[in-house]
Parts: structure tokens; C-alpha cells; sequence
């Protein structure tokens, strides 16, 4: 018998369907979030639709910041500056909204600043949005770096459906 013990961690809230988006409020308060949050997003994609996951965290009552990434790739450089973001700010949860290089660098530098991470994806075509594992450029080691499963995703399948 292998005595080798492996230990999952995995979301504990997945909401998807058309304008899941509405529901970020709550769902931060059913977690328990009730004070602040950090969004970290790309230019682009905060204006498409991380303005909306914002204007609802506030309409629930939560101090919103956001931190915009301009790297199209993922690097640890991208990953110290969210973490300044964090350190300052100190968010009760922070959010990744976008692709693959967005929720990477959001879910590594919250897990590095034992912030829990909520997943926001524009677009189907990775397995980043739930993995505990980050891609980023520039470490000593290989790209995959364990950081921290989301504590939820939340993916608007109208967004996604809309991404290129």
C-alpha cells in the first residue's frame, strides 16, 4: 500500500452563469468579507468588466482598491509590486479578475501575504482559474509555483463567452 498522503485544496464557493458578476457582494459577505478588497486586474479588462465587480463590492459596503498589471506575461517583478499593493491596503480577500496572467499574479501574491484570493475569469481557455499552481517568469525555479486555490470563482459566462 502507498503511504503517500495527498491533500487537495479546492474552492469552496463556484458560481457560474450569466451575470454571476451581480453576485460578488454577497458572496464576500457570506465568506465573511465584509470590510475590503483588492482587485487586480489588467487595464483592458478593468474596463470591461472589473469597473462592475468595484461598483458592486461597494454597493455591498466593502473599501475597494484596484491594482492594475500592464505585463501580458507573468513575472515575480509583477508579483513583489501586487504584494506592496496588499501590504498597504491590507484587503480582507483579494480578487484576480482576467486571464491567466492576472489571476496568476493575484493568486501568488496573496498567498504570499496569506490574503485569501477570489478567482474572476474572462476567458475558458486555461485551468489557472481554480489551480493552486502559478506560472511566473523569473524565479529561480520552474515557472508552476505553488501558491493558494481560490476561496471561490465566479465566472459570468456572458463575460466569458465575449473574450477573444
Amino acid at each position: 500500500m502507498d503511504s503517500k498522503i495527498h491533500r487537495m485544496q479546492l474552492p469552496r464557493e463556484i458560481v457560474i452563469g450569466n451575470d454571476s458578476i451581480s453576485m460578488v457582494g454577497s458572496i464576500c459577505r457570506d465568506l465573511g468579507f465584509t470590510k475590503s478588497a483588492l482587485i487586480i486586474s489588467g487595464k483592458r479588462t478593468f474596463e470591461i468588466i472589473g469597473w462592475k465587480v468595484k461598483e458592486v463590492l461597494e454597493c455591498s459596503g466593502l473599501k475597494v482598491e484596484e491594482h492594475i498589471v500592464s505585463s501580458s506575461t507573468p513575472t515575480i517583478e509583477d508579483v513583489y509590486l501586487s504584494e506592496e499593493k496588499i501590504k498597504k491596503f491590507k484587503p480582507q480577500v483579494v480578487f484576480g479578475v482576467g486571464g491567466g496572467t492576472k489571476i496568476d499574479i493575484a493568486k501568488l501574491s496573496s498567498a504570499r501575504q496569506a490574503v485569501p484570493f477570489i478567482s474572476v475569469p474572462t476567458t475558458a481557455s486555461h485551468d489557472g482559474i481554480a489551480s493552486p499552481f502559478a506560472s511566473i517568469k523569473g524565479l529561480s525555479r520552474p515557472y508552476s509555483v505553488l501558491a493558494q486555490s481560490p476561496i471561490a470563482v465566479i465566472a459570468d459566462t456572458e463575460v466569458i463567452l465575449r473574450s477573444p
